[in-house]
């Protein structure tokens, strides 16, 4: 099995035989498909040297393309648009896909092979994020042991909309007198306000952890047991499921990064606007003494829990000229 050839650079084309003064290719005196060659924008463009209806040369510009061989054996230019119009009966196109798929194969098997060289690396990258997973998931589920479950609900109905806001409604009173039955009518104004932003929620998606988490122990199982590929006795189909795999480290090891990120946020995030999340008072007592033993290192009795939430509702009214508060 003979490696596909990509030619390095434009001086290495335009140095082979018949190149610059091609009479053009065709199926008639088009032999073999030498290799590819890709080249960047700042390089000369070369011309494609295609026959067309009427028998004139192509010679469009182009830097993607195929080196090919002439029944004579000099060599020519093929753009890589012009293949689909060479109508060679499918020997070309038939050619240039297995030339792909064999440099497909070779990249890949490469990238598993450099894989089980730096097994011992990856899965030492591995083991330390799921170790920072796990601390974050013995994190998680203690904060969610010590809140309320409508707490809790409300965090992951936030993340499940992408939205940190917590929201509350001061209500006012306009007063009128009726002027049939001269009763005092009052009419309610409710003025949404936002008390706070919690950051981080995306820690609070359950689901997505879990994911996560198993996705990084199949990722290390994986890693530990990689072998070394031999080109030519290793399938396509196996190198390239391996490579598929593989290529997924980079991107798993940013999602935790991220995930460990989201939690440290809301770690080190003010805590008071969890005292507006939920409506029931008890449960915003418990918020109250959670927010002020983290803010301020002391606890807080129950009794001294409900009057500081009545300043704080207090504030917020008298802020805003509100009667009531909401939490809806």
């Amino acid at each position: 099995m003979d490696k596909p050839y990509t030619f390095k650079d434009r001086s290495e084309v335009m140095s082979l035989e018949g190149v610059q003064d091609s009479p053009g290719v065709g199926p008639k005196n088009f032999s073999a498909l030498l290799g590819d060659y890709h080249f960047p924008d700042d390089t000369l463009p070369l011309k494609c040297c295609c026959f067309k209806p009427g028998g004139r040369l192509c010679g469009q510009d182009h830097r993607n393309g195929y080196v090919v061989e002439l029944t004579d054996g000099r060599k020519s230019l093929l753009g890589s648009t012009c293949v689909n119009e060479f109508g060679d009966g499918g020997n070309l196109s038939r050619l240039i896909s297995q030339h792909n798929n064999q440099k497909r194969y070779e990249e890949r098997i490469t990238f598993v092979n450099n894989c089980y060289y730096s097994k011992e690396l990856m899965a030492g990258r591995l083991s330390t994020a799921l170790s920072e997973m796990k601390e974050v998931v013995e994190y998680f589920r203690g904060f969610k042991r010590s809140v309320p479950e409508s707490v809790m609900r409300k965090l992951e109905g936030m993340a499940r909309q992408g939205s940190g806001k917590v929201l509350v409604e001061l209500i006012s009173f306009k007063e009128s007198v009726d002027e049939r039955t001269g009763e005092v009518e009052r009419e309610p104004y409710v003025t949404p306000h936002t008390v706070g932003q919690l950051p981080g929620l995306k820690f609070f998606h359950s689901g997505f952890w879990q994911s996560l988490m198993g996705k990084l122990e199949d990722m290390l199982h994986l890693v530990k047991s990689l072998e070394y590929m031999e080109r030519g006795k290793t399938g396509y189909k196996k190198v390239a499921t391996l490579y598929k795999k593989l290529e997924e480290e980079s991107a798993l090891l940013s999602e935790v990064s991220s995930y460990v990120g989201e939690k440290h946020l809301f770690e080190k995030s003010e805590k008071k606007p969890l005292c507006f999340l939920v409506p029931k008072q008890e449960e915003r007592v418990k918020m109250v003494r959670m927010w002020w033993m983290e803010s301020q290192g002391e606890p807080l009795s129950t009794a001294a829990a409900k009057q500081k939430l009545r300043e704080l509702d207090d504030d917020l009214k008298a802020s805003f000229g509100a009667e009531e508060l909401r939490i809806p």
